[in-house]
């Protein structure tokens, strides 16, 4: 919206300003025709230069009161939060058209800085929630890791009892062999015993396989877990199936141990009754 000075209505009022002056000169002269030539000219210029200043006071006066009461317009209505506001266009060629220009300026800076407060606020909002996620992540994974802890020790503590039982069955092959020995020494008194204690030493090899599955799956489950721990556990296994293996051979020889138990009771029932 332009707006500039009317110098036709400036014109206009001017003019009229002038004739009723003329007319206010007219009729003093009239009443003081006893004046002379040279005062009637000088009271018509006096007057002619009050109309005129008179006049072109008021139209400035409206000139600048016009723009600037739009420009106080615009203003209360930023204030109100209202930023969708328009500074109108004065093209007054004085300091309020530079007025108008830089309230236009302070408008569009204010916008961009609401725009980028608006921008960095959704932003913040962005980054909260992806540090809600990762926080609630972070702590699923704690949970897990929590948890593989606990089935590690379990473990440990498994693999600690089966080892405990493994030394235990081996005790007991030795203490078997021990009996084995003695009554291969009594003949035939100590068949009985010694497949009783056969049977006893297949009890304790099939108990002895089944710790050592139970060990192994363990482990599998611990290396899945932790990879140190898995190393652990492997090592474990490897141990477990070093006793196994020798679990094997104390059972070979036990049985063989046992065959040669029932031939030399065979033997001495042979004695017996060629004695009797």
């Amino acid at each position: 919206m332009k707006i500039k000075i009317g110098t036709k209505l400036m014109g206009a009022t001017a003019g009229a300003m002038l004739m009723l002056c003329l007319v206010g000169i007219l009729s003093i002269l009239s009443r003081r025709s006893q004046w002379t030539g040279i005062d009637n000219v000088i009271y018509l210029v006096v007057g002619i230069t009050v109309l005129l200043g008179t006049a072109g006071g008021i139209l400035l006066t409206i000139s600048l009161s016009r723009p600037i009461k739009k420009l106080r317009a615009v203003l209360k209505e930023v204030a109100r939060g209202n930023l969708t506001v328009d500074v109108p266009e004065i093209r007054t060629g004085d300091e309020v058209e530079e007025l108008a220009d830089a309230c236009r300026e302070m408008l569009h800076r204010l916008k961009e800085l609401i725009a980028r407060i608006s921008q960095s606020a959704q932003e913040v909002n962005v980054t909260g929630e992806k540090m809600a996620r990762a926080a609630k992540q972070a702590s699923g994974v704690t949970s897990q890791v929590t948890l593989a802890i606990d089935e590690v020790a379990k473990g440990s503590a498994e693999q600690t009892r089966n080892i405990n039982d493994t030394v235990q069955f081996i005790k007991e092959f030795n203490g078997a062999i021990s009996q084995i020995s003695l009554g291969a020494q009594s003949q035939a008194a100590s068949v009985a015993q010694t497949s009783e204690i056969v049977n006893q030493m297949a009890r304790v090899i099939e108990t002895v396989t089944a710790n050592a599955q139970i060990v192994a799956a363990s482990a599998n489950k611990a290396s899945e877990v932790a990879v140190r721990g898995g190393e652990i556990v492997n090592k474990t296994v490897s141990g477990m199936e070093q006793i196994a293996e020798t679990v094997n051979v104390s059972a070979e020889q036990i049985k063989n141990l046992g065959e040669l138990s029932q031939q030399i009771g065979e033997i001495t029932q042979l004695i017996d009754g060629i004695s009797e």
